[in-house]
């Protein structure tokens, strides 16, 4: 398996799996966040290089309509690596992903369109990765060099898988969306194009933004058998994609054989939906923890790290689904998660966090977690103009690190 962060792994040992509670594991508890960086634009997305624990992210467009792809130093310096590319006129960077020395950013596009992009770090050059992926959003690698790739934010609940053997892309599966009809690709025109779907109350009709996101962030984590496979090396027995449900709280597991392709029998059960949009037995768990579920991250015990946007938080799920909470916003005076009371004190919170990151250890500094925030102005970052960024004159977007 490749280790860039892209597909976790955890080893199984005589049928059984390491515990949760095992020394390998992610941290228990993490304190409160200290903010290693502001950034003048929102950054969503964030990653690593495993083997030199620089950062890196990808900012909405600036006046000049630029994105720009950043550094960012264990001390908080930030350096300008490239742009993202712009195939249509504008660039709308998501997701980012670090494997083998090259640095990939997803790009939403707009209607049909959405790309990922590969970037050399050492020199901000840029190609096209992958084409034809409306929505793009959240990526990961699998063990054996495919790229999945969710369709965030159009309300579908794709997922595409680009092969490493042909470069070619293809929808796989679809989480279900949170309503039946037509307008998010079910089959059902009655009683309108919306159909039936989830119940959703005191929301604008659409229904909007995040309501829709049922496929958002992704991680795969590769399983070895320590009697047959030396760990992290040879093809696994069996790999697991586990997909955020931002509008459930909810995340699924998905499972691939030993070809990477998906297994049999686990799409196609309910007839109103398209025949490749997962059963409901496929639900890993949901918990209220994981409202606002974005980008996830697998540690190399499988367990993850999920950043829950919404609550302002940072949540850990088990192998089990046993769900903890790593870390929420405390209560203000207004009795607000938004912001805190003092100006020093909006440094150690979360203003809507997005996508979370292990920063391994090396011998300068022990391991650390690091978290994306965009600021935006949902629950419990409401009103999303007070805090440490976000408001007029400040920056849109920081880093935060436990």
């Amino acid at each position: 398996m490749t280790m860039g962060r892209l597909s976790a792994l955890f080893v199984v040992v005589l049928g059984s799996t390491l515990p949760a509670s095992s020394p390998q594991g992610a941290p228990a508890t993490v304190g409160a966040p200290t903010t290693l960086v502001t950034l003048p634009l929102d950054s969503e997305g964030l990653t690593v290089d495993p083997e030199t624990g620089l950062l890196y992210t990808a900012e909405a467009a600036d006046l000049s309509g630029e994105c720009f792809v950043r550094r960012i130093t264990a001390a908080g310096a930030v350096s300008v690596v490239g742009v993202v590319p712009r195939p249509s006129g504008a660039c709308l960077p998501r997701g980012l992903e670090f494997r083998h020395g090259l640095l990939y950013i997803s790009d939403q596009g707009t209607g049909s369109s959405g790309w990922v992009f590969e970037m050399d770090p050492a020199t901000g050059q840029a190609t096209t990765y992958a084409s034809d992926v409306p929505g793009a959003n959240g990526i990961a690698f699998d063990s054996h060099g495919n790229l999945w790739i969710t369709d965030g934010l159009r309300g579908f609940g794709r997922v595409y898988k680009r092969s490493a053997a042909t470069g070619t892309v293809q929808e796989m599966f679809r989480v279900p969306p949170v309503y039946n009809g037509t307008t998010l690709g079910g089959k059902l025109t009655v009683p309108t194009a919306s159909g039936i779907g989830r119940q959703i109350i005191n929301v604008p009709a659409g229904p909007q933004g995040e309501v829709r996101a049922v496929a958002n962030g992704i991680a795969a984590v590769a399983r070895y058998n320590a009697a047959v496979h030396e760990v992290g090396l040879g093809t696994p027995p069996s790999t697991t994609l586990y997909i955020a449900d931002t509008a459930r709280g909810a995340i699924w597991a998905v499972s691939l054989d030993e070809r990477g392709d998906l297994e049999a029998g686990q799409t196609g059960c309910d007839p109103t939906l398209q025949e490749d949009t997962l059963c409901d037995g496929l639900l890993f768990v949901a918990h209220p923890r994981l409202e606002g579920a974005d980008g996830l991250w697998a540690h190399t015990d499988g367990s993850l790290l999920v950043a829950a946007n919404s609550r302002q938080a940072l949540v850990r799920v088990g192998l089990r689904g046993e769900v903890t909470e790593l870390f929420r916003n405390p209560v203000n005076s207004l009795l607000l998660r938004s912001s805190a009371d003092t100006v020093e004190g909006n440094s150690h919170i979360f203003e809507y966090p997005t996508n979370p990151v292990i920063v391994p250890a090396d011998g300068r500094q022990p391991s650390r977690v690091c978290v994306a925030n965009t600021d935006r102005p949902g629950r419990d970052n409401w009103p999303g103009v007070v805090g440490e960024i976000g408001g007029p004159g400040q920056s849109k977007g920081k880093i935060s690190c436990f």
